[in-house]
Order: structure tokens, then sequence, then C-alpha cells
């Protein structure tokens, strides 16, 4: 019910914006859903800041809180930290209001340290989040994980308000639809892909072990954005690409 309400609340607003939008695209010639989807995906991986956004995201996608993480948070906190379902979900409750404060200080954080850079160093964030956690024992566990979902919290959504706004504003408005499909398709693919490596290698490896693997690969996730220049030096969002 409260999601609903917040959807209204959503609409509400959108409907007290005054600013006039850019001038709606001509109508295409109709084209199979085929060639559209090849349009996209040859968009997104052409395209330098969007390959290294996409390849970023992805990456960290297939080890963190919705991949392989996902798949070892619970037994490596119930069996390992000794907590019990009512503290993990405190933990995670408190800890998630880390998004919040993502969301309060990423502009400031943009203006202040500029784009590219606020970028990279929040995309780092979950793995520094994960080695965190793998360094957690039961008697500090709560406190841990409250930490550990804070940070990751903070982090995913400074990054995600960035990185989301960066690629409309490159992207012409006849592409944007076909852009955001192609760039869902990659960066949300590699979830499921994620959770089956994470469930596995728990299983075979151990949790502590797990975490440490999915720390260091969510830190290397940072590097398609540090190699790539056009990302790595930009102070301030582009202006809105033309059509």
């Amino acid at each position: 019910m409260v999601d609903s309400v917040s959807y209204l609340a959503s609409a509400l607003l959108l409907n007290l914006i005054r600013t006039p939008g850019a001038q709606a695209p001509q109508p295409r010639t109709k084209t199979r859903m085929r060639t559209q989807i090849a349009e996209g995906l040859r968009f997104v991986f052409r395209h330098r800041t969007l390959r290294s956004l996409a390849l970023a995201t992805g990456i960290s996608n297939f080890v963190g809180l919705g991949g392989a993480l996902r798949a070892v948070l619970t037994a490596y906190a119930l069996r390992d930290l000794k907590l019990s379902p009512g503290e993990l979900g405190l933990a995670l409750t408190v800890g998630n209001c880390g998004a919040l404060l993502g969301a309060t200080l990423s502009s400031r954080l943009i203006r202040t340290v500029g784009l590219g850079p606020v970028l990279i160093a929040a995309k780092s964030m979950s793995g520094i989040a994960v080695i965190l956690l793998a360094t957690a024992a039961p008697a500090r566990a709560v406190p841990t994980l409250i930490a550990t979902t804070g940070i990751m919290a903070c982090g995913i959504t400074v990054y995600n308000i960035g990185q989301v706004s960066l690629r409309q504003a490159i992207t012409p408005t006849g592409m944007q639809a076909r852009m955001n499909a192609s760039v869902r398709f990659a960066i949300w693919g590699t979830l499921p892909i994620g959770a089956l490596a994470g469930g596995y290698l728990g299983s075979v490896l151990g949790t502590r072990p797990t975490l440490w693997m999915i720390a260091a690969i969510g830190l290397l996730s940072c590097l398609p954005l540090i190699l790539t220049p056009d990302v790595r030096t930009l102070r301030v969002f582009p202006v809105q690409a033309a059509e």
C-alpha cells in the first residue's frame, strides 16, 4: 500500500514540473524488433562511455547484493556470525538507510569532486564494504553488518544517480529507450549468473573465502571506469545529446 501511494505521489510531483521537455521525435518508420535490439546494442557497445558503464555495472552486479553476495549473505550471517533472523533483518533495515544518505549527498559530491571521480569512488564502496563484512566476528556482527549494508547502499545510490543521469545526457532522445533496454540487458543479465556462482563457491569453498573473492571482483569493477578517460576526467554532466 505504501509503495502504491509513493507512485501516486511521484505522479503528482511530476505533474507540477513546468520546465518544457525536449521536443518529441518524429515517428520512426516501423522496424522489426530484432533490428531495434541490434541498433541499441551497437549504440551502447560502440560508445566508450556507455560501454564502460555497462561493463563496470555488470561486473559489480555479478558479485553484488543481487548476485553472488545474495547467495552467501544469509548463510554467512546466520551460520558464521551466529545472528538470529531478527537480528539480520534489523541490521539490513538500519543499514539500508545509507541509501537515503547517498541520495542526499550525490549532487553535492558531484559538484564538489566531479562526476567521474565520484562514479569511481562510489563503485569501489561495495568492494570495500564486503572486505569489512569478511572480517566480521560474531561479537560485533550486528554493527559490522549495519556498516557494511550502509556503505554499500550509499555507494550504490550515488553511483546509480550519476551513471543513469550520464547515460541519459549522452544519448540522443530517439535512442533513449533502446539504449536503456540494452544496458539493462547487459547489467541485469549478470544477476542470476552471479547468484548461481556465489551459491556454488559458497558451498565448495565456504562463505568467508567466497566473500573475499566477491570483494576483490567488486573492486576490480572500477577498472572499466578508470581506464576510460571520457569517464575518469569528467567533471560535470555533458550537454544533452542532440537527436
